[in-house]
């Protein structure tokens, strides 16, 4: 995983929590 497509997975992540 590349460092951009880690944080769009960490950012998905944190809108699916909100």
């Amino acid at each position: 995983i590349n460092g951009l497509s880690e944080n769009d997975f960490i950012l998905a992540s944190k809108i699916d929590k909100l």
